[in-house]
């Protein structure tokens, strides 16, 4: 029981959400920066949480507003991270808080880079009495949507959401999840990038490359032709 009392602040937190939204900006070295805005249904606020995520090394809370309209609570988090490794933290914090997820950019096939990101809601790992699934099971009566926008530095090639949601242009992935889905389930999101050469470096290169190429052979023909000259010489 005393579990279940320290959870229910972020409990209330998290499913007295209506809405859950976050874009992602990723950068080439693993850092980035993340808007988050989400809207409860109490008038209960939990800033301190806020504070304590801000305090991860790693971590730079840029902006943080609450405010409350009628019987819904806001809260517009901006925070920047230095690598993808202080940015999971951040789903260490609380047991329940998994919405953050783990995200890592591993090396795939053919130099490709496979971006993948767990998430899910609640935590398998808390085994407590009935009593704490009952009370999240009442509030599954609304499928209420989290929806996850990131946008990644290289090409895309492929992802695990609606091709309606891949902006191949701007490098952009959208991910729509019903909190139903996500209650004590892991969802993961995936991504292929391709690194591929910028045309510009292409242009400027390829030329630089077939001048040494000439260079090298110039330098390797005059140095045969005097090593001859040499021998005729001596000769």
């Amino acid at each position: 029981m005393r579990k279940i009392l320290c959870l229910f602040p972020i409990c209330l937190f998290l499913f007295g959400c209506i809405q859950y939204n976050e874009e992602m900006w990723l950068n080439r070295d693993g850092s980035g920066h993340s808007q988050m805005h989400i809207t409860v249904y109490s008038n209960y606020q939990n800033s301190e949480t806020i504070g304590k995520y801000a305090n991860i090394e790693g971590i730079h809370l840029l902006n943080f507003k609450t405010y409350r309209n009628k019987d819904n609570s806001y809260y517009d988090i901006e925070i920047g991270f230095d690598n993808l490794k202080a940015f999971n933290e951040l789903n260490d914090k609380d047991a329940m808080a998994h919405f953050i997820g783990k995200s890592e950019i591993i090396k795939g096939k053919r130099g490709l880079l496979e971006f993948k990101r767990v998430i899910s809601l609640g935590s398998t790992e808390i085994n407590d009495e009935d009593q704490l699934a009952d009370l999240f099971q009442t509030l599954f009566t609304v499928n209420r949507n989290w929806r996850y926008t990131i946008h990644f530095p290289y090409e895309i090639v492929s992802a695990n959401t609606d091709p309606g949601n891949i902006d191949y242009k701007n490098k952009t992935v959208k991910w729509n999840y019903e909190i139903a889905y996500l209650w004590n389930k892991d969802q993961t999101m995936e991504v292929t990038m391709d690194r591929k050469i910028p045309f510009l470096l292409f242009y400027i290169g390829l030329p630089a490359l077939i001048l040494l190429v000439l260079l090298i052979l110039w330098r390797v023909s005059h140095h045969k032709k005097k090593k001859a000259a040499l021998e005729e010489t001596i000769a």
